[in-house]
């Protein structure tokens, strides 16, 4: 993708009250000397931890230079489900003291297209979206806005969409962290606005997934039922997907003003750096 920044320039005063107002809730790993934040709990029980564990190893990453560059003890968000949450407004998201606390934001609408009562999320040729009043709270973040018109709409004489862009969220980490690998079940087109973010992808096939029906299926088995196997079948499980993922993975660096595209049902997992956020936008 291009160098253009996907935001333009603008400071956080600048943003409508509407959006510096709105009420989010952040995944959080606070810091329990500092009062200011109020998690619903404070522990991380040993489940939780096993699973962290368990992801760490499944990665590439941790056996190359790529990984996390000296930066131990990040934490890993394993979704809202399995990690402590706590609510803040968006202007005490994007000025959080870095050191006060690790928190991430993940998943925010900005645009959804059933909000908006219409198929797709339209484009123009110069990256600005063409959009209708949504019922959002960030919704006034759209104008600010720059997609990569000549990749999401190809030849730009062509009336007909190759592709249909269904919503558009933000992501916002103050601070380095990590994602556990997981698959979506739907086109990702990741586009970095700040920092930088190392994705490790691998195709399906490589990662037993959990099943269809269960919590969190498109997370991997061992993550939901690891804890509940013999230490050595564990091990086995993670050594025979290492396996697997052998000459298939791809590690890649997306710095700011890039994209990555991320197929339906790929496995990734993202690390963050610091003072990074992006924008991802889902569609077919």
């Amino acid at each position: 993708a291009s160098k253009e920044p996907v935001f333009s320039t603008m400071s956080v005063d600048s943003l409508p009250s509407k959006v510096l107002d709105k009420i989010i809730t952040v995944q959080c790993v606070p810091n329990v000397n500092h009062k200011s934040l109020h998690p619903a709990e404070l522990s991380d029980d040993k489940i939780r931890q096993k699973a962290r564990d368990i992801d760490e190893k499944l990665s590439m990453l941790s056996n190359t230079s790529s990984g996390n560059d000296g930066e131990e003890n990040i934490p890993t968000f394993m979704g809202q489900e399995d990690q402590v949450t706590t609510c803040m407004t968006f202007r005490e998201l994007v000025t959080i003291d870095e050191h006060t606390h690790h928190v991430s934001a993940s998943q925010l609408p900005i645009l959804d297209v059933d909000e908006m009562e219409q198929e797709s999320i339209s484009l123009n040729v110069d990256g600005k979206l063409n959009h209708q009043p949504a019922n959002l709270e960030l919704s006034p973040l759209a104008s600010l806005i720059r997609l990569p018109s000549y990749l999401l709409l190809g030849n730009p004489r062509n009336e007909s969409k190759d592709v249909v862009i269904q919503n558009i969220n933000l992501w916002h980490a103050p601070q380095s962290c990590c994602t556990n690998v997981h698959y979506d079940d739907h086109d990702n087109l990741l586009i970095v606005t700040n920092g930088v973010k190392i994705v490790e992808l691998c195709p399906p096939g490589c990662i037993q997934a959990s099943g269809v029906y269960s919590t969190h299926a498109n997370h991997p088995k061992l993550l939901r039922r690891g804890n509940m196997q013999p230490e050595e079948d564990i091990q086995r499980d993670i050594q025979s997907t290492l396996k697997r993922k052998q000459g298939s993975t791809h590690i890649v660096t997306v710095a700011a003003g890039e994209a990555l595209y991320i197929p339906l049902g790929w496995w990734h997992r993202v690390v963050s750096k610091c003072d990074q956020h992006d924008a991802s936008g889902r569609g077919n």
